[in-house]
């Protein structure tokens, strides 16, 4: 299964542009990292691409980073 999120990783960031998406694979599951602005761009290209056809967004959450100038993080599952 990893070996299929690498290359599904490689795919988006290729597809996006390996300066808009950071992306790893841990714990069984693909993790991308895009700037707010990147935002909307992203989950349009992974609903809309024959590859990726991603259909919903089941959760938000977000993350408090009290150490860090920009200490709020956003996360879609």
């Amino acid at each position: 299964m990893d070996e299929a999120l690498t290359e599904l990783g490689e795919y988006i960031s290729q597809a996006l542009g390996a300066e808009n998406v950071d992306w790893t694979v841990a714990h069984g599951g693909l993790t991308l990292v895009v700037t707010a602005e990147r935002l909307l761009d992203t989950a349009r290209f992974l609903h809309d691409d024959a590859r990726c056809q991603f259909v919903s967004i089941i959760d938000v959450c977000g993350v408090d980073w009290p150490g860090r100038e920009k200490r709020f993080d956003v996360v879609y599952h």
